[in-house]
């Protein structure tokens, strides 16, 4: 299936699609691949467990990460890029109880991908003794920047998680 002149095959069928996106003209889907998957073997073992924990205790550590923008891009003055906010079930809206401003926040950045501008932060919460019981989450807000120089603001958020006594 694949030998020395597969890239030039690559090749001829992309500049075949291109020619026809540019006419607007449709392509033949050709022939359909056979399906194989029933005579593939699987090495996966079965699961067997699942340990799911339902809460986090005070004094423990979430951690976070989110693919993101250079933090460059955006001081974020006057602004956090990150929060950690509680449910409030009185107002039904998420209260913020700390920011990167906070010492038991911690916030890292670290490009994993130099060619393609890929990078992740990554927010550690050392949840303190003092902290109340409930429903809590963790946001990060951050700008991404196009090839134009063009900022995109973004948000992203985790999953929710319960702190306990």
């Amino acid at each position: 299936m694949y030998g020395p002149h597969t890239l030039e095959a690559y090749i001829r069928q992309f500049e075949m699609l291109a020619d026809n996106i540019l006419l607007r003209e449709d392509v033949d889907p050709g022939l359909e691949p056979a399906n194989l998957l029933e005579q593939q073997f699987s090495f996966k073992l079965n699961v067997m467990f699942d340990g799911v924990r339902r809460g986090k205790n005070s004094g423990s550590i979430v951690k976070v990460s989110f693919v993101s923008g250079h933090p460059r891009n955006d001081m974020m003055l006057e602004r956090s890029f990150l929060n950690v906010e509680r449910w409030n079930n009185g107002t039904e809206t998420w209260d913020v109880v700390a920011t990167d401003g906070n010492w038991e926040t911690k916030y890292y950045w670290k490009r994993t991908n130099t060619l393609i501008g890929e990078s992740i932060s990554t927010v550690i919460w050392d949840i303190p003794p003092n902290t109340k019981p409930g429903r809590y989450r963790i946001r990060h807000f951050g700008n991404s920047k196009n090839i134009l120089q063009i900022l995109k603001p973004y948000t992203g958020s985790s999953r929710e998680f319960d702190v306990v006594l």
